[in-house]
């Protein structure tokens, strides 16, 4: 059996190349190049390979299709977690949440893509507890793309900052700025410097934070409520409401909560 799937991995080797080679200008071509190679190699990530082409030549449906499909015949990491996110793309949450708790027991895929359909499902359902528990799973990782890592990271600094462990806090936000450029890092920095009076500092991180009003009002209004600024978080929160009633109702809400405790 072992000298079979070394065989196929063999030749799939060229199908791979030629796959790369026409995937920038014949991606329907790659698509059949690469699910040839897949059923010889027998690699996940080939599958995963495969699925992207066809869903830039065909579409997110047929991608899709051709995913549930292949789940079925041959159950994979990497199909599950790639089809998982297309059905995510294409709105189709149920199917995407299917997806994830079949491809959960087959193990993990290289570039971290079940991890990712997960972060972004737990998210999308409004659960904060769930998030929140998958964001301490997910911090202790060394292994995820750097992308879910960032917002992996991002999530527990604001998480630190609204629980008032305030040195935590900073000691996450710089963290996170001393890897990248990252705006939800400075809006918790100038939480701290608002806290701490220094108008100077939380102006300058405030500048330095990379945001559309709408983003940027919302950190602030959140940070306001972190530091038990009630007053200033509502006249924020009348602020958003030119620029984004939606989400002004939502942090309403949440402030009117605040200061019922």
């Amino acid at each position: 059996m072992l000298i079979v799937r070394w065989i196929g991995r063999l030749l799939a080797v060229p199908l791979l190349w030629l796959a790369q080679l026409s995937g920038y200008v014949m991606p329907a071509m790659a698509a059949r190049l690469y699910a040839i190679a897949w059923w010889l190699d027998r690699d996940g990530e080939t599958a995963a390979q495969a699925l992207a082409m066809l869903a830039r030549s065909c579409g997110e449906a047929a991608a899709l299709a051709q995913a549930v499909y292949w789940l079925q015949c041959r159950p994979q990491a990497a199909i599950a977690s790639a089809g998982g996110l297309l059905a995510l793309q294409s709105g189709k949450i149920e199917l995407a949440w299917q997806m994830l708790q079949a491809g959960k027991p087959l193990g993990t895929d290289r570039d971290g893509r079940m991890e990712l359909l997960e972060w972004l499902l737990t998210n999308g359902s409004g659960d904060g507890a769930a998030v929140q528990a998958l964001a301490q799973r997910l911090g202790a990782r060394r292994d995820l793309p750097p992308p879910l890592t960032q917002q992996v990271l991002i999530q527990l600094l604001w998480e630190a900052l609204q629980h008032q462990r305030f040195e935590e806090a900073r000691e996450r936000a710089d963290h996170l700025l001393s890897i990248d450029d990252v705006p939800q890092a400075e809006m918790a920095l100038w939480t701290l410097a608002r806290r701490e009076g220094d108008v100077r500092r939380a102006q300058r991180h405030l500048q330095r934070a990379r945001l559309d009003d709408s983003h940027k009002l919302s950190f602030q209004i959140l940070g306001s409520i972190a530091i038990g600024d009630t007053a200033g978080a509502g006249e924020l929160v009348a602020q958003l409401q030119q620029v984004d009633p939606r989400r002004a109702q939502a942090l309403q809400t949440m402030l009117v909560q605040e200061s019922r405790r």
